[in-house]
């Protein structure tokens, strides 16, 4: 655990929760962070990461409409 100063009072609180873990403060950090790993990522907000590799593109598909919609209950189709 990576915190910067004057938050050690978080920093021992987060570690308290979980085994095993050390409390270094540091100024490479802007609050409290918990390091997982030793490859440098680091999650930065909700859904990112720093030096992250490049994600793979997804698919998407149509939504479904009443035309194109399957439910269970159809028959003779397939769903492919």
């Amino acid at each position: 655990i990576k915190y910067p100063a004057g938050m050690q009072a978080q920093a021992k609180t987060l570690a308290a929760q979980i085994p095993g873990a050390q409390a270094q403060q540091t100024s490479s950090v802007e609050r409290v962070t918990l390091v997982l790993g030793a490859d440098g990522l680091q999650v930065t907000e909700r859904g990112s990461t720093t030096q992250s590799p490049t994600a793979p593109a997804t698919k998407t598909g149509p939504k479904p409409t009443s035309t194109n919609g399957m439910t269970a209950a159809d028959t003779g189709a397939c769903i492919n």
